[in-house]
């Protein structure tokens, strides 16, 4: 993580239209925490490069990383449109990875390609590029179905196939537990150790931008991109 430049992203190719990530729930879920990735992993490529010496790579005559006589080569899937900037994001942290030599090599599908193939077993890449809506904004929804073990596919949704018993048994307690503020004590220790792990590499999360005619009285934005809260929406004609 410390290869990536996710402020860049931001300004460069979101350009203002999304925020940063501060861990694998948006701000707006319940049980979200901060999971500190700038202050963990901040970008720094000097540190990118020594940890991978400590690994035991050394540059090969082209840059790329290797050890033993194998190059640092990543697979990377990927599509191009399901996410805003998607390809443009992959392409770029292809490049980061680069210039600390590690080769990511990015195969670009549609993403009816690509969906079939996350939910597979055996995932054949290294890397995938994938966004994620907690559609009812409670932890829940998503660090069961990202990261339980039960959930790697084609059970679920865990497409990064991690498993951690810890993990595992804290989303269980979780689900079971009626008392909200254990709940989210729960939810704060599993992003603590996700943290710690980082199978992922959080980028963004969206702005949702919407436009409503003068006559549009009451209307609330919802948390979750998929629902309209309409309820107490009303038109003045």
């Amino acid at each position: 993580l410390h290869a990536v430049d996710r402020k860049a992203i931001l300004d460069n190719i979101m350009e203002g239209s999304a925020g940063p990530a501060l861990g694998v729930l948006a701000p707006g879920v319940f049980g979200y925490k901060d999971m500190q990735l700038d202050r963990l992993y901040p970008f720094d490529r000097a540190r990118a490069k020594a940890l991978l010496a400590q690994a035991g790579f050394t540059p090969g005559p082209d840059g790329i990383m290797q050890k033993g006589g194998q190059r640092l080569s990543l697979s990377w899937l990927s599509q191009r449109g399901r996410y805003p900037k998607d390809g443009e994001i992959t392409e770029a942290i292809q490049a980061m990875f680069k210039d600390v030599g590690v080769e990511a090599k990015v195969q670009f599908l549609e993403w009816g390609t690509v969906f079939p193939q996350l939910r597979g077993n055996p995932l054949n890449h290294h890397m995938f590029t994938l966004g994620w809506v907690t559609s009812n904004a409670d932890a829940d929804y998503s660090l069961y179905a990202l990261f339980h073990s039960k959930q790697v596919p084609p059970a679920g949704w865990n497409t990064s196939r991690y498993a951690n018993p810890r993990v595992d048994t804290l989303v269980e307690q979780a689900r079971r537990s009626l008392n909200q503020t254990e709940r989210e004590k729960l939810y704060g220790e599993v992003q603590d150790i996700l943290a710690k792990e980082m199978v992922w590499i959080p980028v963004y999360t969206t702005k949702e931008i919407v436009v409503s005619r003068a006559g549009v009285k009451g209307f609330t934005m919802h948390p979750v991109e998929y629902n309209l809260a309409l309820w107490k929406t009303w038109l003045d004609r």
